[in-house]
């Protein structure tokens, strides 16, 4: 069948970060199998972070990515 939603969700922190946040760490992997399902670029990009562990380093994050296909992906 055809994909309509894909939901990503990371259930470990992993090792505490100083230096990169979560999105960075993590979703890079997530968005390349996004991508390679999908087929197309997505036309909207939404990240939300929050900060629990270091104050200035999201370890949190949600993204919502929006393809001209009506798909649609969710990163957590």
């Amino acid at each position: 069948g055809r994909i309509q939603y894909i939901y990503s969700n990371r259930l470990n922190l992993g090792k505490i970060r100083r230096e990169e946040n979560i999105l960075w760490s993590f979703a890079p992997h997530d968005i390349s199998v996004i991508l390679g399902l999908v087929g197309e670029m997505p036309v909207q990009v939404q990240a939300q972070g929050g900060n629990y562990l270091h104050p200035n380093i999201a370890d949190v994050t949600v993204s919502l990515l929006s393809f001209p296909s009506g798909v649609k992906a969710h990163i957590f």
